[in-house]
């Protein structure tokens, strides 16, 4: 893996023969990952197949020395995951954590959320933040998502999650909202949301578990008197602070 990421590191090439060798080099990485995770599947089923029912070529007195054998392709279906997984976080670190805060910088950058009724249904119409991370995330993603194995896309999309949220909470208690910026930032959020969980078959749970502090901050953003006035019986299992909530609270103006 480090010779793919290091290979033509210190040589100038134009923008075409650039675009050609990353994307041989991703190509590269691809086809590496999920050999390595086609074959613990592999090995992991026919240990499962084995222990379930044992061939019949065996004699009953070498059964016991024959599956003492083949436990030990436990051993390689662990070596397997292992270094599925170091490459995947290798992947993950030279290509795609570089890009993470470029996207978000992308899709806010001329972003406000200090709106009155005009400017919220301007922004209503022009859509614009959910239509920007679409759009970004969609062109990171989609190579990886099309020829990336299930597992290994899964594991991906999760390290890329985790990635985008803590700073994109940091930008959004950088940020003002009037009540009607409230509404559209909660709105931003649950558009968001729902197209990632739209893009795996495994998404919502994952999903809804690294978004869940930003959901907090936009939903503190929208309480009312009486809600902030008993916020600790709600029925929210609160993943934000005692000091978090205030200080999303002094961000309303």
């Amino acid at each position: 893996m480090e010779a793919v990421y290091a290979a033509g590191q210190g040589v100038s090439y134009d923008r075409a023969e650039k675009e050609r060798r990353e994307k041989d080099q991703r190509t590269a990485v691809i086809i590496y990952l999920n050999d390595l995770d086609f074959s613990g599947t592999y090995v992991e089923r026919l240990l499962s197949e084995w222990r379930a029912q044992p061939p019949a070529v065996w004699d009953e007195s070498e059964l016991p020395r024959v599956t003492e054998e083949l436990e030990l392709f436990g051993d390689l279906a662990l070596k397997f995951r292992l270094k599925c997984k170091a490459g995947l976080d290798a992947l993950f670190a030279n290509v795609l954590r570089p890009r993470v805060r470029q996207l978000l910088d992308e899709v806010y950058k001329d972003v406000r959320y200090v709106l009155d009724e005009d400017s919220f249904a301007d922004a209503e119409e022009r859509d614009v933040v959910r239509r920007r991370f679409v759009r970004l995330f969609t062109s990171l993603t989609e190579e990886y998502k099309a020829y990336l194995s299930d597992s290994n896309f899964q594991s991906l999309f999760a390290l890329l999650l985790e990635s985008l949220v803590r700073p994109w909470e940091k930008l959004a208690m950088g940020l003002q909202y009037t009540d009607f910026g409230a509404v559209r930032f909660e709105r931003d959020i649950k558009n968001i949301v729902n197209f990632l969980n739209n893009q795996t078959s495994f998404g919502l749970n994952v999903v809804r578990e690294k978004m869940v502090r930003l959901n907090q901050i936009a939903l503190v953003l929208n309480f009312d008197e009486d809600e902030l006035a008993d916020i600790d019986n709600v029925g929210v299992p609160w993943r934000l602070s005692s000091n978090e909530i205030q200080q999303v609270l002094e961000l309303r103006v």
